[in-house]
């Protein structure tokens, strides 16, 4: 019975890993193909190594590191971009539960019980993994470690000048991902430095401070260096930050349903009970030295959902961000179920009847993503494939293409390059971006695609100007559909000399 105790938080980690990897659309066994996003992040990827620069030649509203990343990916799979994303996917996914296990065990000394807080989340794990290769995926690895830091700092008070510089230059990685996911660092230092001003300890202060801005600015450094020696870094800065900021920009209403959107997910996961069950759980404590910590954990849970909703887009990968706080949360939670409620000699019954509540959710989550993804090849990515394997036959390598408001998947089965930086259109208003547009509509002309791929709804839509379809419209006069491809999603057009 011991050994069995001993084994099972392991197993448990290991079904969530399992389960959580192959839900992803670039497992080994996935017959569909990249998501939007995820098509858009490995055309960077695919175009750093073929010597495109990021922002000149390839435009988007993400930081560098995301696309660094991307790069790394097109490396580790000699080619093969979902194998490469998968294995990058994996290395990633299995460091963010290593330490957000390890940071549960950290406060609650419980091993059982911080691996069934993990366990809690592989429904949302799935459903807001959304597939994978999101940016929040990989800000959520960083977001883990640091975590873990700031933890130590509040339990051990031992952490090395490493490990500070590492939660400066991860908070910096972080950053140079997407700006509004820096949150745990905002927090946790504003509270470092009150506590430490409070109990008049200014040389821990100074010394926290060093390290951890050394760590931030030789990160900050390095990405500014390279986007000099490529000369992108005007176009890194307007796109990562200004453009990011006009995308994330919505109003009150908008805000508030995300936020009621959000929360009936959580809902429906069985993990919001537990948060509340959290809340009332410290409201019965009275220990001083964690008393400093759930108000700090509190603060940052907050603070976090409300950069989850800042955008007014209810898209699941957003609250990837928020399971950091909210495992702690559920963490303590169980804890206080076990011990209080259930007893600790019957806590592994106890723990698994709780996991009941969340498997109606898992089984739905499974059948969606895993089996939905694994098991056949849906009408539109064989259609897909027949279109980019039409351009590839009908076009040399040099050829450019456009591919009009879908995703980036036929660049990269083409293996063709857009005519533009605008390879995939932000969702913005460009009516709001006159230099974008007037340089989206030379470009089209200028250098004109061979092919121009367009959803077959845009002949419905009709000319609208705010998403450039008018402008493609117009460019498509000079164009011949090419009968010959079926599609019912697409439409596929050859440039008339």
């Amino acid at each position: 019975m011991r050994k069995i105790k001993k084994v099972t938080p392991y197993l448990f980690l290991i079904f969530v890993f399992i389960t959580v990897i192959f839900s992803f659309r670039a497992n080994p066994f996935s017959n569909v193909l990249s998501g939007h996003d995820s098509s858009m992040f490995l055309y960077f990827g695919k175009g750093i190594s073929d010597g495109l620069i990021p922002y000149k030649d390839m435009l988007d509203h993400k930081g560098p590191i995301l696309f660094i990343i991307q790069y790394l990916a097109v490396l580790a799979g000699f080619g093969n971009f979902s194998l490469g994303i998968w294995l990058i996917e994996c290395l990633f996914f299995l460091g963010t539960l290593f330490f957000l296990y390890k940071t549960c065990y950290l406060c609650i000394n419980d091993k059982l019980i911080s691996a069934v807080s993990m366990t809690f989340l592989t429904p949302l794990f799935i459903l807001c993994y959304d597939g994978g290769n999101y940016s929040e995926e990989f800000a959520l690895l960083f977001i883990s470690i640091s975590l873990y830091f700031f933890c130590k700092i509040f339990f051990k008070r031992r952490v090395s000048r490493v490990e500070y510089l590492l939660i400066g230059f991860l908070g910096a990685a972080t950053f140079f991902i997407r700006l509004n996911m820096i949150s745990l660092w905002v927090v946790f230092c504003l509270f470092l430095v009150y506590i430490n001003l409070k109990d008049k300890n200014k040389k821990l202060l100074f010394q926290q401070v060093k390290y951890i801005f050394l760590g931030g600015i030789t990160l900050t450094i390095l990405i500014i260096a390279i986007s000099l020696f490529q000369n992108n870094l005007e176009e890194m800065f307007y796109q990562a930050f200004i453009m990011n900021i006009s995308y994330s920009n919505s109003n009150l209403s908008e805000k508030i349903n995300t936020a009621f959107a959000f929360i009936e997910l959580l809902l429906k996961s069985g993990v919001f009970s537990l948060v509340v069950i959290f809340f009332v759980s410290i409201l019965q404590k009275r220990v001083g030295q964690k008393n400093r910590f759930y108000f700090v954990l509190c603060i940052y849970f907050v603070v976090n959902f409300v950069t989850v909703v800042l955008s007014g887009r209810y898209y699941t990968h957003y609250l990837v961000t928020q399971f950091a706080p909210l495992v702690i949360m559920i963490a303590f939670a169980l804890q206080f179920i076990v011990s209080t409620i259930v007893g600790r000699k019957r806590n592994l019954l106890a723990v698994i009847i709780l996991l009941t509540m969340i498997i109606p959710i898992t089984i739905s989550s499974v059948r969606t993503y895993n089996f939905g993804f694994n098991l056949k090849p849906s009408l539109d990515t064989e259609q897909t494939k027949i279109i980019a394997e039409y351009i590839n036959k009908n076009s040399k390598k040099s050829d450019t293409i456009y591919v009009h408001n879908i995703n980036a998947n036929i660049y990269l089965l083409s293996d063709r390059y857009s005519n533009s930086r605008y390879f995939v259109l932000p969702s913005i208003n460009y009516d709001n971006f006159p230099s974008m547009k007037k340089e989206f509509v030379r470009n089209l002309y200028s250098n004109r695609p061979k092919f121009i791929v367009v959803r077959k709804q845009l002949l419905s839509d009709g000319s609208t100007s705010s998403n450039l379809n008018n402008e493609v419209l117009k460019a498509l006069k000079n164009y011949d559909q090419i009968i010959t491809v079926k599609s019912d999603n697409y439409l596929l057009f050859k440039v008339n000399h």
